[in-house]
């Protein structure tokens, strides 16, 4: 019976002295502090804006649930529940966990799910397993960690209450494979180190989608050996070697010419793409599951290009004088019965023989010689100041109308205009002319431009696989109407300029798809998002982009010069010095053969109509003689 009492009274005195260490300021002040120190330390080296606090239901000992942060928005959850904290909150945020023993673990996959498409969120694992547990359980933990790519991660370990004592932390490092790394003094750097700056040789599987300017072969014509020239394949070339990345091929080089770019979503969106060389536009290829959109790269404008206006005929351009021709001849009628009419007002004022002959009406050399520039003779009219005043007047106008002609005379021979091109999809339509798509986009065409009836805007459409339909365009074949996109035609456009080769021309009322962004698209919670959108950011700042897209565009049409020699008609021969021939002359002998006939005939006018005013004149200046009987 004494010794049963005695058992009580020491089971008693173990319960009391339980109940100290458990409700001991002085420890309870040590943990708070601790934890509060782990809280700024982390913010300090980046902002935080929402705390995630993690523990079992069934965890009582957890020091967590007596922090109570000032300024930041906490999460108090547990094993059960999971909440959307990127879509709830953001992505700058902090998780605490505590686990106290190996099942804990298991947190993790909440912790996960807590922090779905956001691996960039930092994790402290407050861990009081056993010793003897510990390294079964950062195996545990590493290995979760890999399940579910999480990359920032710190486990802090202790005794069950004792912070004071010593705590071993153990920082994980992610790349190739996941392991932990023992750390000597938690104060002596960062918390959270960039690891993402190093991929220490971790493989990541590509897929060049060979679609220029953005992914395509080029052949070094000193050792025939080809690689990835691309915009797109620099980029991922670069950032690879940047951060110390092996890539890998999802497909070999040789199998990936059949592929468009459904094969290549399709294969992206199934998660087995790392880094992504292809952008899509978000609203024609909506994310999945697998998948998220990492960034704007540009936007996108989808049109069609028609073949320009063909440059017109020398006799076509003397054809299309008519119009200063026929302001030639009007100005010639209406300068010839000015000063008709004021050579009859002269002599009435100064009552001489009116001597009005219609003639003038319709050969008056002094309006004439106003028309065409000559000098006005004033000697039939020196006593009239009126008649002089016209005749300065039809001077200036003939200076002003003589050397408008001209210059466009010159213009027009200098440099033949063109024919008017397609300007809208109702003049497309009419011409007949077929417009060539690429086949892959024809479902996602007709889904985005489903408003307004896309067989009946565009009913003379032929879908080509990629590579044809490239082959097509990149020979600058002038038989078709072309959908084209913003990147290509940049390359194309440019092309045409510097090698004068202007046979495709871009219309502003063309336009299928305008201004939508284009996306690259990432692995759903990559561990090269970090990094990626970093050197995305980079690249764009200091023009490395630009020139890799320029680049690439020189590699593109250097393929297919040869192939543009034979096939593309050229344009605007003024810049190509050539030997001149009869044919160069023929219309100017024509011209002057119609100016020498209408001089003969004039000329042959004016002996007759002499010939008829003299007539007129010895007849008019007989008088009869009368005899006086």
């Amino acid at each position: 019976m004494l010794s049963f009492k005695l058992y009580v009274i020491n089971l008693l005195l173990l319960l009391l002295l339980t109940g100290q260490l458990l409700t001991d300021p002085a420890l309870s002040t040590s943990k708070i502090d601790f934890i509060n120190n782990i809280i700024a330390k982390v913010q300090n080296e980046r902002p935080v804006e929402t705390l995630l606090f993690m523990k079992r239901r069934t965890d009582i000992n957890c020091p967590l649930q007596e922090i109570s942060p000032v300024g930041l928005a906490t999460l108090r959850l547990d094993e059960r529940t999971v909440v959307n904290v990127k879509q709830l909150f953001n992505s700058e945020a902090l998780a605490l966990v505590c686990m106290s023993e190996l099942a804990d673990s298991q947190l993790l996959t909440t912790v996960a799910q807590n922090l779905d498409r956001m691996r960039e969120a930092r994790i402290v694992i407050l861990s009081q397993v056993r010793p003897s547990n510990l390294e079964e359980f950062l195996r545990i933990v590493s290995e979760q960690a890999n399940e579910y790519s999480l990359v920032n991660l710190i486990v802090l370990h202790s005794t069950l209450y004792n912070f004071e004592g010593s705590i071993s932390a153990y920082r994980l490092q992610p790349f190739p494979s996941p392991i932990f790394e023992s750390v000597l003094d938690i104060n002596d750097g960062p918390i959270f180190p960039k690891v993402w700056l190093n991929f220490r040789g971790k493989t990541a599987v590509i897929l060049p989608d060979l679609s220029p300017p953005r992914s395509m072969l080029i052949t070094n014509p000193r050792t025939g050996e080809q690689k990835l020239g691309g915009s797109s394949d620099r980029f991922i070339m670069e950032f690879a070697q940047k951060n110390n990345i092996n890539l890998q091929w999802h497909h070999n080089l040789s199998d990936i010419g059949g592929m468009d770019i459904s094969d290549v979503f399709n294969i992206t969106k199934e998660g087995h793409i790392d880094l992504p060389i292809r952008p899509f536009v978000q609203t024609l290829w909506p994310p999945t599951a697998n998948m998220e959109y990492a960034n704007v790269i540009s936007f996108l404008n989808v049109f069609v290009i028609v073949p320009c206006g063909k440059e017109m005929r020398i006799g076509d351009v003397y054809v299309g004088l008519k119009t200063y021709s026929t302001i030639v001849l009007g100005s010639y009628f209406m300068l010839a019965i000015i000063e008709t009419l004021f050579v009859c007002a002269t002599n009435q004022i100064f009552r001489r023989r009116p001597l009005l002959t219609y003639s003038t009406l319709v050969l008056n050399l002094r309006a004439l010689a106003g028309v065409m520039g000559l000098p006005i003779p004033f000697r039939r009219h020196r006593t009239s100041f009126s008649l002089h005043q016209i005749i300065m007047v039809m001077g200036v106008f003939s200076l002003v109308l003589s050397s408008y002609f001209n210059a466009n005379l010159s213009t027009l021979l200098t440099k033949h205009p063109q024919l008017k091109q397609i300007q809208n999809f109702e003049e497309l339509r009419r011409s007949g002319l077929s417009v060539l798509f690429d086949r892959s986009f024809k479902v996602v065409l007709k889904k985005e431009i489903g408003k307004i009836n896309f067989d009946k805007l565009l009913p003379n459409v032929e879908y080509l696989p990629t590579k044809q339909y490239e082959n097509k365009i990149l020979t600058l074949n002038t038989s078709y109407a072309y959908h084209m996109h913003t990147n290509i035609w940049e390359v194309l456009d440019r092309y045409q300029k510097s090698h004068n080769r202007i046979v495709l021309c871009k219309s502003h009322e063309l336009k299928l798809l305008g201004d939508a962004p284009h996306n690259n698209i990432l692995k759903k919670n990559s561990v090269y998002r970090e990094a990626f959108l970093d050197f995305v950011h980079n690249t764009n700042r200091f023009g490395l982009r630009n020139y890799w897209e320029f680049t690439a565009g020189q590699n593109m049409m250097s393929n297919v010069h040869s192939r543009l020699a034979n096939t593309s008609p050229e344009v605007n021969q003024e810049f190509k010095p050539m030997p001149l021939n009869f044919e160069d002359f023929k219309w100017l002998w024509k011209l002057l053969g119609i100016c020498y006939g209408v001089a003969g005939l004039v000329f042959i006018g004016e002996i007759c109509i002499g010939h008829w005013q003299k007539k007129r004149a010895d007849r008019g200046a007989f008088i009869p003689t009368q005899y006086i009987p």
